[in-house]
């Protein structure tokens, strides 16, 4: 039975549409999904006969629709699904995409979609957990294990830990770009403050590997997979994180969202043309994966 409370609509700050449209060039495969492979692979991820699947921060339904495709003929029509999304327009193209009757979809942020569906079975939310405060991620990973039933899953993917790029990239890479995105601000009359102060406030933001597994361990849960996968990214990546509004939104918070998005792609393009980078060129990132379970007697 899933239960769900009074639906409110959310400010939208979580959408995984700005990295399920990148694609592999040699595979035709979102890049966003590739670390999965391994996991349905082995089978620690597969999909049963009354399952209620809910796919959170769905976006337009990618990460739903590339769920379903893991689903054997025999059991599909047994499955429920739910797809959360903070974002009206998501939500909708969620609705035309599967019809409602198909996938019940939820204009709600990441946790307040835990809060009020319950006895699912499988929670997917992927490559949008660092989207959250670091307190709000604690909630997220609590309300989760209240939401799931006894053995449910909870699966994770992450492309933005303290381990996704080695010291090198962060050095010629990450740390030019947001210096270049001080001087940028700087330069159409935008003070930001201090630049060591803001390169610190990102990183305390990002969560190391470990911090993830023991904020799993205290919410209850069992951890069945805890691995970095590699994802092939390519520029584009970083471009489109560029116009994201959530990263917008907590790298530069006192901007009006089309204004730091202005700054970022401006100081991206800036840092790429110094770097001698093309759109194309491969920027590879590593990607969490969690896959952890609620125990049986909890």
């Amino acid at each position: 039975m899933v239960e769900l409370g009074s639906a409110r609509p959310k400010i939208p700050r979580l959408s995984y549409e700005y990295f399920a449209k990148q694609v592999d060039q040699k595979t035709n495969e979102a890049v966003g999904f590739v670390p999965l492979e391994d996991v349905f692979a082995s089978g620690r991820v597969c999909f049963s006969e009354g399952d209620v699947v809910h796919d959170v921060g769905a976006g337009p339904g990618y990460s739903t629709e590339y769920l379903q495709s893991y689903v054997p003929d025999c059991k599909k029509k047994s499955v429920i699904w739910i797809a959360s999304e903070p974002t009206s327009s998501n939500c909708e193209q969620i609705k035309t995409r599967f019809g409602e009757e198909n996938v019940c979809a939820l204009n709600l942020d990441a946790i307040e979609a835990v809060k009020v569906v319950r006895y699912s079975t499988k929670i997917f939310f992927l490559n949008g957990i660092h989207m959250l405060e670091p307190a709000e991620r604690i909630e997220f990973f609590r309300q989760s294990f209240e939401s799931l039933g006894p053995r449910g899953q909870l699966v994770i993917t992450s492309a933005f830990t303290s381990e996704a790029v080695d010291e090198q990239v962060q050095r010629d890479v990450l740390n030019p770009w947001m210096i270049a995105v001080f001087r940028e601000a700087k330069s159409r009359g935008v003070d930001l403050g201090d630049l060591k102060e803001g390169l610190e406030i990102v990183k305390k933001q990002v969560w190391s590997i470990d911090r993830y597994r023991q904020e799993i361990l205290d919410a209850g849960f069992q951890p069945d997979f805890f691995e970095t996968l590699d994802m092939p990214c390519n520029w584009e990546t970083y471009r489109r994180i560029s116009h994201y509004e959530g990263w917008n939104q907590r790298t530069l918070p006192d901007l009006k969202d089309r204004q730091a998005a202005v700054i970022n792609f401006t100081a991206l393009k800036k840092t790429m043309r110094r770097l001698g980078k093309s759109w194309n060129d491969p920027a590879p990132r590593n990607t969490l994966v969690m896959v952890a379970r609620k125990p049986k007697a909890a």
